[in-house]
């Protein structure tokens, strides 16, 4: 377990999920898991949006899928992401979710099934400040326990043994609060611009509460 102390800044970055393989026919790099082979993944996924003429989108971390909102707005990669999201069985939430950034360095990604909407179990958890608890941000499902005015977030995991590098972050909940209330004003900037792509996409911005995870 690696343990992370925050000492200037915590943020949490609304993120989206762009899926390289969707964009090229490259053959998948054959080293995994992609957390332990970064630079391997990262080159894997500059390529493919090369090759989509998205060369300009940045992942938030050498390795990772994720992108901020804000560089996706306008970009081929939203477009297909809304036109995929939104389909003849309705419209489901666009994948992503929050990435924690202490101190500048990226220490927790969204998990499987995550969404923007997410934003609410951080939220729910600062509000009652459990002792001990599960906090939504797809599967699986980190752990954060309050005591005072700490907070701990401990990475989660579903299979046994765990891996050394999980993480334990420590951070005031004073930052926490800090890290959502931005969050919150950066996901409703996203939603605003949404409602543009969305219309000039799909012809309609009825389908952006889903999209964004039915986040109010």
């Amino acid at each position: 377990m690696i343990q992370i102390r925050a000492a200037q800044s915590v943020e949490l970055v609304p993120v989206l999920e762009v899926e390289p393989y969707k964009y090229s026919d490259r053959p998948v790099p054959d080293e995994s898991p992609a957390r332990l082979h970064r630079a391997v993944w990262d080159a894997y996924f500059q390529q493919c949006m090369t090759d989509a003429g998205l060369g300009a989108l940045r992942t938030i971390r050498p390795g990772s899928f994720f992108v901020r909102v804000e560089q996706m707005v306008g970009t081929a990669a939203l477009d297909r992401m809304l036109r995929d999201a939104h389909g003849d069985d309705g419209t489901a939430a666009l994948p992503g979710g929050y990435a924690l950034v202490v101190d500048g360095a990226v220490t927790l990604e969204p998990e499987c099934c995550g969404d923007l909407g997410n934003l609410a179990s951080w939220e729910a958890a600062l509000a009652s400040q459990p002792a001990e608890a599960e906090i939504w941000i797809g599967h699986p499902q980190p752990r954060i326990a309050f005591d005072g005015e700490r907070v701990t977030l401990r990475q989660g995991w579903e299979t046994s043994p765990e891996p050394d590098d999980l993480v334990e972050v420590a951070m005031s909940v004073d930052q926490l609060r800090e890290a959502i209330a931005g969050a919150r004003v950066a996901v409703t900037a996203f939603h605003r611009a949404l409602e543009a792509e969305a219309a000039r996409v799909l012809d309609s911005i009825e389908p952006v509460p889903e999209l964004v995870g039915g986040l109010a």
